[in-house]
Parts: C-alpha cells; sequence; structure tokens
C-alpha cells in the first residue's frame, strides 16, 4: 500500500472527476430521454387536433342536416323513415354536393344553370341547408357559399376580374350572373327580405376578404358578424371635453336655480312679514280710533 500523500490526493481526484462525469452522462441521457418523449408528445397531440378539426367539420355539416331533418319532422305528422340509399334521388344527391374548385367548373355549372329543370334540381338538393327566416339571409348565404365554392377558388377571383397586383389576373365574378342569380334566388327562398343588392354587396365583401377566410382554416362557421364602431381617440378626447362642458354647465344651472330657489324664499318671507306689519299697523290703527271714540264719548258725558 502506497504511502505517498500526493499519490492518494492525485488518485482521489481521478475518482471524483470520473464520478462527476459519469453524473454528467446520466443526467443528459435523463434530458435526452424527456426531450425525445416531449416530441412524440407534441406529435400526437398534433395527429389528435388535426382529427379533431376533421371532426368537427363533418359534425358542422351534418348539424344543418339534423337542424334541417328536425324542423321538417315537426311540420309533418305519420311521416314513415326513409333511408337515404331508398330516398328520392334528388335528395339523396345534395349530400353529395362538390364545391367550385376552378373555372371550369364555374363555366359548366353556367351552362347547367341554362336548363330550368337542372335549376330546379339544384335548388331543391341546396333547400336542405336552411330554414325560412326573415332577416337570416346572410348567415344563410355564408353556410351555403363554402358548399358552394372552395375558399381557395374564392382567392383566384374577384367581383370585376382586377387585382392590387398588376401582374395577377383574376377571374371576374360578376360575368357569371346565372351563378350568382341562382345564388340569390336560394337565399331568398329562405329570407324574402334578402334582395339583389343585398346578394351583390355579399360577393363583394366575400371576395375582398377571401384570402382572410381562406387563412381561417374552417376553424369557425362562418356566419355574420356585427361590427362595432371604433371611436377615433380625437373624437372620443372631444367627446369627454363636451361631456365636462355640459356638466358643468348643468352644475352652473344647478347653481342658478338654487339661488332662484332661496331668492324666491327670501322674497315670499319678506311679503309675509309686510303682511304682518301691515297687519299689526291696521290693528293699531282699529284700537286707536276706539280709543279716540271713547274719550269723545267721555267729553259728552261730562
Amino acid at each position: 500500500m502506497s504511502t505517498d500523500p500526493h499519490r492518494n490526493n492525485f488518485e482521489d481526484q481521478i475518482r471524483l472527476k470520473t464520478q462527476k462525469n459519469t453524473e454528467v452522462n446520466q443526467i443528459e441521457n435523463y434530458l435526452k430521454l424527456v426531450l425525445e418523449n416531449q416530441h412524440n408528445m407534441a406529435q400526437a397531440i398534433n395527429v389528435l387536433v388535426n382529427n379533431q378539426k376533421k371532426i368537427l367539420h363533418t359534425l358542422a355539416s351534418l348539424s344543418v342536416q339534423i337542424d334541417d331533418g328536425f324542423s321538417k319532422a315537426g311540420q309533418t305528422e305519420n311521416t314513415d323513415v326513409v333511408l337515404l340509399g331508398e330516398s328520392n334521388p334528388v335528395y339523396s344527391e345534395a349530400f353529395k354536393i362538390k364545391p367550385i374548385d376552378s373555372v371550369k367548373e364555374l363555366e359548366q355549372m353556367d351552362t347547367l344553370l341554362s336548363d330550368k329543370n337542372q335549376k330546379f334540381k339544384l335548388l331543391k338538393q341546396y333547400s336542405f341547408i336552411c330554414s325560412p327566416s326573415d332577416g337570416k339571409g346572410a348567415t344563410c348565404a355564408y353556410k351555403v357559399l363554402d358548399m358552394f365554392f372552395t375558399r381557395e377558388f374564392l382567392c383566384k377571383c374577384s367581383w370585376t376580374g382586377g387585382s392590387r397586383k398588376n401582374y395577377e389576373v383574376k377571374i371576374g365574378l360578376k360575368g357569371y350572373q346565372k351563378v350568382l342569380n341562382f345564388f340569390y334566388e336560394l337565399i331568398h327562398h329562405w329570407d324574402k327580405t334578402y334582395t339583389l343588392e343585398n346578394n351583390e354587396n355579399f360577393f363583394k365583401i366575400v371576395l375582398k376578404n377571401s384570402v382572410k377566410r381562406k387563412l381561417s382554416n374552417n376553424i369557425r362557421a362562418s356566419t355574420k358578424r356585427m361590427r362595432t364602431k371604433k371611436t377615433d381617440p380625437k373624437n372620443k378626447a372631444k367627446t369627454n371635453s363636451e361631456q365636462g362642458n355640459q356638466h358643468a354647465n348643468q352644475t352652473q344651472m344647478d347653481t342658478n336655480n338654487t339661488k332662484q330657489n332661496e331668492n324666491d324664499k327670501n322674497f315670499s318671507n319678506q311679503r309675509e312679514m309686510d303682511a304682518n306689519e301691515d297687519g299689526m299697523i291696521d290693528e293699531n290703527a282699529v284700537n286707536l280710533k276706539e280709543v279716540i271714540e271713547d274719550e269723545e264719548e267721555e267729553d259728552c258725558l261730562c
């Protein structure tokens, strides 16, 4: 056994260093395992999120059909249940509607709508989407829009065909009047207050915001939304200043009214005091007259 203290210290240092390296390696391996597990969990969560989006989109489509089915069921009695495969082909095909995704399909639809029978058939196919309700035309229009056009295709369109980018050429939806009129007739069937002007404004707004709608990835169902009017900070400050002036004027008016009431009260009190003094004077005069009369009577008696 070595008795050299320097050798023993050196061996101790080597042992400690080896032990530390081993512990560090163990910690690194543990952290790598944790990161790997987190990465696997993140991938699993992404898969679940994508599946949920697909399920929600499917449920949203089915909910419209189910709601319409219940509303129609409530309007009829003693109706036999008919399977989808055995139902009228016109209504069966309504569940297989393919949205327009190209210029060719848009032109085919425009040509198809020239035939009144085909147009009537299409109206029947789309009739299940909404129920009649005045004032709800815009909401129904948004529901039909995603079934009638893909969001990617609407990004390639504009109302007149113009584009802010000089090098970009867009499809002018304004030129396909048969498609636009069909869309109008469909919405007007549910909402009698929905006009051609409403239909034109609806498409102008949709085409203007087509890119934003595409980026939303169908997370939320499209519907009409009420926008609140933003207040300009300058106008807000001006309004607050006007309200402050009005409050100051009102306060001044209240002060003036209070002073006027006090003056009226003082005037009333003064009049009452004057009346009391006049009464006292009249009473003194009567008493004085009686004294004079008594004195005259006494003189007569004398």
